[in-house]
């Protein structure tokens, strides 16, 4: 987690020297607000590997850049429909313990009940 950390920090460095963040005359992209949303968590996968890919919900609640996670993937592969349940339990859990991080799910993760 101190990596992921580590690795915003350097990018807020990247952009603070490429558009002049907190000169005199600061590029108008400066004020854009920049914030992350964990992308990537593959949802065909196992549910170990899904299970790791979540550790974004730890991310957010110590760096405030990341305001969410992104599950991917198509929702009717095998692997999305064969873990459904248990990846929507995985995630309630999660949502309970770090209610602040938003999640970001295809249309048919948000039919509850397709897939049992």
């Amino acid at each position: 987690m101190r990596r992921i950390v580590a690795e915003f920090e350097a990018l807020d460095r990247v952009r603070s020297e490429r558009e002049t963040v907190g000169a005199a005359q600061p590029a108008d992209a400066c004020k854009v607000k920049v914030a992350v949303s964990v992308s990537g968590v593959a949802r065909a996968i196992s549910g170990a590997g899904v299970c790791a890919g979540i550790a974004g919900f730890e991310v957010a609640s110590v760096d405030s850049r990341v305001v969410g996670i992104n599950f991917v993937q198509p929702e009717d592969s095998y692997g999305s429909m064969s873990q459904y349940s248990r990846q929507m339990k995985m995630i309630a859990y999660l949502h309970s313990v770090y209610p602040k991080v938003h999640i970001s799910l295809h249309a048919g993760e948000l039919a509850m009940g397709w897939f049992r």
